[in-house]
């Protein structure tokens, strides 16, 4: 949440915090470099749609809307795998200690110092997570259709591609005078 926060209060950040918020709740169901892979994505298109980026050489420019494609693919399909996840798959809850796992929790251990320490619990029913990932699914798809619009806006700007202007041909020679 303290990513999400500084990341809303970058001037150039193309998001809100509250969107950043929402937004990276559903990322921990991914890997991080997946998640910083679609943060990336977010930052490249606020550039994308700078003068900055006009000025680029024509090579330079070309070459960076090709990467844009490419990114915009994979978080797309990042995004898409958190969906999935949050909604299908086993959260990732991300329990340590004592030998224990996602799947296996390992409450006690056979040996102890002088006083026995108080385990303690705090527990939801699964259809309660499902239920608020349903809810930040449809937030996204709401929301992915306001970026995508935007991201074309941003990708479409100056043009899509820079070519080499042609070599004008040379003039049609002049009639000999004779």
């Amino acid at each position: 949440m303290l990513a999400a926060v500084a990341l809303g209060r970058i001037a150039q950040s193309p998001i809100h915090i509250v969107e950043w918020m929402l937004l990276v709740i559903g990322l921990t169901q991914v890997p991080l470099i997946a998640a910083l892979c679609v943060v990336g994505w977010f930052f490249f298109l606020a550039w994308r749609g700078s003068d900055s980026f006009q000025r680029l050489g024509d090579l330079s420019y070309n070459l960076s809307q090709i990467f844009l494609i490419g990114l915009t693919a994979t978080a797309l399909g990042i995004l898409l795998v958190a969906v999935g996840e949050g909604l299908l798959g086993s959260p990732e809850m991300f329990i340590t200690g004592n030998g224990s796992t996602s799947h296996t929790l390992r409450w006690f251990q056979a040996r102890s110092e002088n006083s026995l320490p108080r385990p303690g619990c705090v527990s939801i029913s699964i259809w309660w997570y499902r239920f608020f990932m349903l809810a930040w699914a449809l937030w996204l798809a709401a929301a992915l259709i306001r970026w995508l619009r935007r991201a074309w806006q941003s990708f479409s700007s100056g043009g899509f591609f820079h070519r080499k202007p042609h070599a004008a041909p040379p003039p049609p020679p002049l009639p000999a005078k004779g």
